[in-house]
C-alpha cells in the first residue's frame, strides 16, 4: 500500500475541520474527559486537546497539561471510535403512556450526516478496513 504522511500545521488542521463541518460531517475525535483522553464527538476545534501528555504506571493515570500547545502528544486510552461507528446501544423507538391507559408509540430519527475521525490510531484504522471487508465485502445480506 502506497502513502503520503502530510504535516498540517494548527490553522490548517483548524481550516479541514470546519471545511468538513461545512460540508455536513459530524467530527469524532479525542477530548478531555474527565480527567482523560477519550474519544467521542467534538462540538468544536477547541475540544481537540491542546499541550496535554500523560503519566501513567501500573493502575495510575494522570493527564498533564505541557507548556507547548501541540496536538497529539498523549497516547489515546483503551477507547477506539468503535463506539461512534457501531454504539452499543440506539433508541429506536418509545412508548408513551398517556392517563386513560393508551399509548403512543413514536421513532426515534437516527444521526444520518457522514463522521469524520480526528486523531485515530493506526491499529484502529487497521480494524475499521478488516471490519469494512466483513460488513461490505463478504456477500452476505442482513435478513
Amino acid at each position: 500500500m502506497n502513502s503520503t504522511a502530510f504535516v498540517l500545521q494548527i490553522e490548517q488542521l483548524r481550516m479541514l475541520y470546519e471545511n468538513l463541518v461545512a460540508g455536513g460531517f459530524r467530527i469524532a475525535g479525542p477530548r478531555v474527559q474527565d480527567g482523560t483522553i477519550a474519544f467521542g464527538f467534538l462540538e468544536a476545534f477547541e475540544e481537540v486537546p491542546r499541550g496535554y501528555a500523560e503519566e501513567q504506571s501500573p493502575g495510575r493515570y494522570r493527564l498533564l497539561p505541557q507548556q507547548d500547545s501541540s496536538l497529539f502528544n498523549y497516547t489515546l486510552g483503551p477507547q477506539s471510535p468503535k463506539n461512534i461507528l457501531h454504539p452499543a446501544r440506539r433508541k429506536l423507538w418509545q412508548a408513551d403512556r398517556s392517563d386513560d391507559g393508551s399509548f403512543q408509540i413514536s421513532s426515534e430519527e437516527l444521526e444520518q450526516k457522514p463522521i469524520a475521525l480526528f486523531g485515530v490510531r493506526a491499529c484502529d484504522i487497521k480494524a475499521m478496513d478488516l471490519l469494512d471487508r466483513v460488513f461490505l465485502e463478504s456477500g452476505t445480506k442482513d435478513g
